[in-house]
């Protein structure tokens, strides 16, 4: 019991933290939306954070997945110093051809060749690379604390770069889009100066190395790589989303990119936060004989979780955006749009949070192949059903294609799960429990909708003050009188 609290203590500051952070982003997004609405700088920037990311982020993510088991074992030091050593040199490279072929390529993905989009992107562009660049320096500091059971420094000095940049951009009330991306690539920096501070106080120290023949560098190269292939396929996808927006006409791919943020600010604050503490557990106490009983647990776990996201932000979501971008040069119609392409992108939180548990299950079995080949087929599928939908639906096809893959997604891993690992969890529990959730979800919302039809609050604050504790009453309710089993997991 006290194992279990301590566990819900230390998720629970990482979540006020993480929220803290999201608090200032969200004013940040505010102040970009007010500042430029829906217009042509911001389509740019859309364009150029999807290519920087495309390159970096897979880095980031992957040096975490694959480090936290490496680290496990100290013997892995020094392949691991080759490993960071060759990962960061080719992607510095990476970073130097991209920017001296920007124009061309920002031309091929957009299919624009007006004048002051290609300025504006590829001034913008170079400024957003060298972010991402030191940003993907996370992924190494994040993985080395982690092990150390320090999840929580990331969090305090993200926050305190994140309000930094807020301050900033406040201070400077007229600033324009290539100011503010400064500002952002010198929080950044800042950021990653202070967690590799940490790193060292922590007693890891990276020396240079390019050992490239030592074994257990090569089994690290043999096991990153499908994640850099599986990942970059992911972010390939969502370029092309925004290649496809930037093609439907100015102001829609920035439409995509406000509600890509508001879902991320979700993500980070429970998905991001909840993985990176189950992540080491489930490393850890992978070769136990209850290992599937432990992860079927935590897939429950997460399940109730970001269901509880799902209720909230259809009952109140369009206030809290129509609170947090709509003024200035952002519309109600925009708001509109925003709230429903988000909506449909948080409707497959639940899917996206248990498949990304599963696959993590395959990576500290050593198995990153799997996960890649599910990822392959379904970052196509991704691709080929946004390019037919959005011919039918516009910018709503995109954000269906990828709700509709996510679901595809975690069915196909499952199944490739039983095959290869058997399925030793209580199988009727298994489906009893999450069907009942998602029972207990769909009720939430028909409870609180029908409440809300009855009992209008005009105020947008005042609906989410009281919209939110009832939602949370309801759903926490139903879980108690079904008999949940998340009452009784054991972290």
């Amino acid at each position: 019991m006290s194992n279990k609290k301590n566990s819900l203590k230390q998720i629970f500051y990482m979540v006020i933290l993480t929220f803290g952070t999201q608090i200032c982003l969200l004013i940040i997004n505010s102040i970009l939306a007010s500042q430029f609405g829906v217009s042509v700088e911001m389509d740019a920037l859309a364009l150029s954070n999807s290519i920087s990311i495309f390159i970096y982020s897979f880095i980031g993510a992957g040096v975490t997945t694959i480090l936290i088991p490496k680290l496990v074992d100290t013997s892995n030091h020094k392949a691991v110093n080759t490993f960071v050593t060759i990962l960061y040199s080719l992607a510095f490279m990476v970073l130097l051809v991209v920017v001296l072929l920007r124009k061309p390529i920002i031309a091929l993905v957009s299919g624009i060749d007006e004048s002051y989009f290609l300025e504006v992107a590829s001034i913008l562009l170079p400024i957003i690379l060298l972010s991402q660049y030191a940003n993907s320096f996370l992924g190494f500091s994040n993985a080395v604390l982690q092990y150390k059971g320090n999840f929580n420094y990331p969090k305090v000095t993200t926050l305190i770069t994140s309000l930094l940049l807020m301050i900033l951009l406040l201070f400077y009330s007229h600033f324009n889009i290539y100011l503010y991306a400064a500002f952002t690539l010198a929080t950044v920096v800042l950021n990653v100066g202070l967690q590799f501070y940490r790193v060292k106080k922590a007693g890891f120290y990276y020396k240079f190395s390019l050992n490239i023949k030592n074994e257990k560098f090569i089994n690290i190269i043999k096991t990153f790589f499908p994640i850099i292939l599986s990942t970059g396929l992911y972010q390939l996808s969502m370029v092309i989303g925004t290649a496809i927006a930037t093609r439907l006409g100015e102001g829609q791919s920035s439409i995509l990119n406000y509600s890509n943020s508001v879902t991320s600010m979700l993500n980070m604050l429970l998905l991001a936060n909840i993985m990176a503490y189950l992540y080491p557990t489930l490393a850890r106490s992978i070769e136990l004989k209850n290992s599937q009983f432990k992860l079927f647990d935590y897939f429950l776990f997460l399940n109730v979780i970001l269901s509880i996201i799902v209720v909230l932000f259809t009952v109140v979501g369009k206030e809290g955006i129509t609170l947090l971008y709509e003024r200035g040069s952002f519309s109600a119609s925009a708001t509109e749009i925003v709230y429903n392409c988000s909506l449909i992108i948080i409707i497959a939180f639940p899917i996206n949070g248990m498949r990304d548990l599963i696959y993590r299950y395959f990576y500290v079995k050593g198995d990153t192949l799997t996960p890649f080949k599910n990822s392959i087929t379904v970052s196509l599928l991704n691709i080929i059903m946004s390019l037919i939908l959005s011919n039918f639906f516009g910018v709503y096809g995109i954000v269906l294609g990828t709700m509709i893959t996510s679901y595809i997604s975690l069915l196909m891993i499952i199944i490739k799960f039983i095959k290869k690992y058997g399925f030793k969890y209580n199988k009727r529990s298994f489906f009893a429990e999450n069907s009942k959730v998602l029972i207990i979800t769909m009720v939430s919302i028909l409870i609180v909708g029908y409440i809300k039809k009855y009992l209008a609050v005009q105020s947008e604050v005042l609906n989410i003050m009281f919209y939110v504790p009832i939602s949370l009453f309801i759903f926490i309710t139903l879980l108690y009188l079904l008999k949940s089993k998340v009452f009784r997991i054991n972290f």
